[in-house]
């Protein structure tokens, strides 16, 4: 969460935890269904390049 927050967003600790709990868990909930898009695509990439 630090990680996403602080390279991709450019927040620091203090301006996450400044929002509300409802915020918070918005953008824990997008920080997740990111990773998993980026990790299928990885896989995907993986699994193209084996073949070739």
């Amino acid at each position: 969460m630090a990680y996403y927050c602080l390279h991709e967003l450019h927040w620091t600790p203090s301006t996450f935890l400044r929002l509300p709990r409802a915020e918070r868990a918005f953008v824990a909930a997008a920080a997740s269904i990111r990773a998993k898009e980026e990790a299928k695509r990885r896989k995907e990439a993986e699994r193209k390049s084996k073949h070739r």
